[in-house]
């Protein structure tokens, strides 16, 4: 069974050498991430003209489109590197993108993350947080992931394994 059939993933689960740029797969991951990080954008853009939703529920949505924003951003930077950072909602289509530097993209993931940290529930077992929904626990574990994985790039700061620590800790501490 050949890894473009529909459906299989072959080449992306066993990296073997046909997973390349002309695998399906690939074209797959970037445009649907693109896809969602516009409608994240969407709302973060627009949220503060939104009237009829109470503010504390407004926060939060802002928060969870930041999280998952960030998630998006990350699984890119971590195939592509320098990948176009679009900080705002597109609402018509571009003909041309340029990438932006990796250091550029983690700082863009690692900010969304921590306003998710601050804006979210702290832990699904706090206020009925439905499964699966995000929380300041889910922005945190990610947060010190995304300290990590920049640690271990040409992007990397002095201070971003410090930062995974003690991130991680104060989830471990408080979850």
């Amino acid at each position: 069974q050949s890894g473009h059939e529909a459906g299989s993933h072959a080449n992306a689960m066993s990296y073997n050498s046909s997973f390349d740029p002309t695998d399906p797969d690939v074209s797959n991951i970037w445009n649907t991430c693109y896809t969602y990080i516009n409608t994240c954008n969407g709302l973060v853009d627009n949220a503060a003209g939104i009237t009829d939703i109470n503010t504390a529920t407004k926060q939060e949505m802002v928060a969870e489109a930041k999280f998952l924003r960030a998630y998006y951003y990350f699984i890119l930077v971590q195939f592509w590197g320098d990948v176009t950072l679009n900080e705002h909602f597109q609402a018509v289509p571009a003909t041309s993108a340029s990438r932006a530097p990796m250091a550029d993209v983690y700082d863009f993931i690692i900010q969304d993350l921590k306003d998710a940290v601050a804006d979210l529930n702290p832990s699904p077992q706090q206020n009925g947080t439905l499964p699966g929904e995000a929380t300041g626990a889910a922005a945190r574990h990610l947060l010190a992931k995304g300290d990590i994985t920049r640690a271990y790039s040409s992007a990397k700061q002095s201070d971003d394994f410090e930062n995974a620590y003690t991130t991680a800790k104060h989830l471990i501490d408080d979850a």
